[in-house]
């Protein structure tokens, strides 16, 4: 445990003499710390993954549609005399 905590102070002092000489101090708002954590989440990762998934799939389907209907040559003929509609025949 100790060990650990002269790691750590020895850490926060050799990253202080480093930056000390550094005129950039970078700012982050609120806003972009928020997306951060959120980007950082893995509960957040799993559902974006989840989401990519569900898109990849639903275009895989209407990929698939359209090229079974691309292939369908069959087209029904039908007779104005013979054609009814839930009853009598149509005129």
């Amino acid at each position: 445990m100790k060990r650990q905590i002269d790691k750590t102070v020895y850490d926060k002092v050799k990253n202080n003499i480093e930056m000390k000489d550094c005129t950039f101090k970078p700012s982050v708002s609120k806003k972009s710390q928020k997306l951060i954590q959120r980007y950082n989440d893995p509960k957040d990762q799993q559902a974006q993954k989840e989401k990519k998934l569900q898109e990849k799939a639903k275009k895989l389907l209407l990929e698939k549609d359209a090229k079974e209907k691309e292939e369908c040559t069959f087209t029904p003929t039908i007779l104005k005399k013979k054609a009814t509609i839930f009853g009598p025949k149509i005129s």
